[in-house]
């Protein structure tokens, strides 16, 4: 799974972007899951400072209509409610969950993206309507820009600007987001080791530790967590 974020003023285009991104990559053969931040904090305006929240305004929200009988549950004291239909499946939480505590759910999905997330440590697309806009919302994680601005611009803060109202353009940001989108769980170092026939430790050069670690990674074979893995030098074992 991998995963970007798409930041930008209200109606700057961040939606038109997400449907972009999504149709290129679903055309592609990969699976894409997407999560909306609703009524996104912007600089100026107050940010919530609790971890692992997005940034809301204050503002009240659900997509669950007041009297149903599912807002009824949630309004009786329902920690979790379910909602079935032919075709849509809904699980309605009372609160904001923190992004972490969400990504196993979507960990099948080849991509997800975020929409409206300031605060998520990912790589992100900066929509906007003109450079002061972008200029704003780029931070050392942003890559790219687009939105209502990238219809006049090329480039932007030094970042290369994409018009994903064309066809080009959305093919252009769906290659670079591919490029660019981080991995989760993000890839870790294995534990190497060096050791001699009787089992007795070495040292191990630094250079031989990046090789086989990248080795590994390039293979695309995780080791279980708190595994190691331990090299012996062919040789008669001492007593």
């Amino acid at each position: 799974m991998k995963l970007i974020t798409i930041v930008g003023v209200s109606g700057s285009g961040k939606t038109t972007v997400a449907e972009a991104l999504i149709r290129a990559f679903t055309a592609a053969g990969l699976s894409v899951a997407s999560a909306k931040s609703i009524a996104c904090g912007r600089p100026g305006i107050h940010r919530r400072q609790a971890p692992g929240l997005s940034p809301h305004q204050l503002t009240p929200f659900t997509i669950d209509t007041p009297g149903s009988n599912s807002y009824r549950h949630r309004q009786a004291g329902s920690s979790l409610v379910l909602t079935r239909a032919a075709t849509e499946t809904a699980l309605l939480f009372p609160q904001e969950l923190p992004l972490p505590s969400l990504l196993p759910l979507l960990a099948p999905y080849d991509y997800v993206i975020l929409e409206g997330d300031y605060d998520a440590p990912l790589p992100r697309i900066v929509t906007a309507v003109d450079p002061a806009d972008a200029a704003e919302r780029i931070t050392p994680r942003a890559f790219a820009v687009s939105g209502q601005a990238a219809s006049r611009h090329r480039h932007l803060c030094g970042l290369p600007a994409f018009d994903v109202t064309t066809p080009e353009g959305a093919s252009a940001l769906a290659s670079l987001t591919a490029q660019m989108a981080a991995p989760w769980p993000a890839p870790a170092t294995p534990a190497l080791s060096l050791r001699d026939a009787s089992g007795h430790p070495l040292p191990l050069p630094e250079s031989l530790h990046q090789a086989l670690a990248l080795a590994l990674l390039s293979a695309n074979t995780p080791l279980p967590p708190g595994a190691e893995l331990t090299i012996r030098l062919p040789g008669e074992a001492t007593p």
